[in-house]
């Protein structure tokens, strides 16, 4: 009995099911050389005939980054679903909880530092840079709301 009905299920299975395996209709890795050796860390020479693409004649994109920025800005600005208030209001609570979640991770971060006493000195030499970093840009922010403002 129990081989007829598990004989059912199965012929069942195959008419709702074209393929059993989840991955049957992925495709291979098109990329021959991805899982080859690595070079040294300091190594910067490039092998080309690793690279079956050939070497590109444009010149690299170095503006990438602007273009990102003024497409999203675009993006953001012809959003036809909000006028300009609610898309500068909505924008003004993410980032009100965005600095609430970073001021309590640094809140968190001083209050271990404070308990276990570490000395500044045994911080990592790049904390210090971030720290600066972060500095730097928290005014850069404030000179932003400032104008914001009015």
């Amino acid at each position: 009995m129990n081989e007829k009905f598990r004989k059912i299920v199965r012929e069942m299975i195959e008419d709702e099911l074209e393929e059993i395996s989840a991955s049957g209709a992925t495709p291979g890795y098109q990329t021959p050389y991805a899982f080859g050796k690595r070079k040294p860390v300091g190594d910067k020479k490039v092998d080309h005939e690793v690279l079956p693409f050939g070497e590109s004649t444009e010149p690299l994109e170095t503006d990438a980054v602007v273009e990102e920025a003024a497409t999203r800005y675009h993006t953001f600005k012809s959003d036809p679903l909000r006028n300009e208030v609610q898309k500068i209001g909505t924008t003004i609570q993410e980032i009100t909880r965005q600095i609430n979640e970073m001021h309590r991770a640094v809140r968190m971060a001083t209050r271990l530092k404070t308990e276990t006493k570490t000395p500044h000195d045994k911080l990592w030499k790049r904390t210090a840079k971030h720290i600066g970093k972060m500095e730097a840009k928290l005014e850069e922010i404030r000179n932003c709301l400032r104008e914001l403002r009015g």
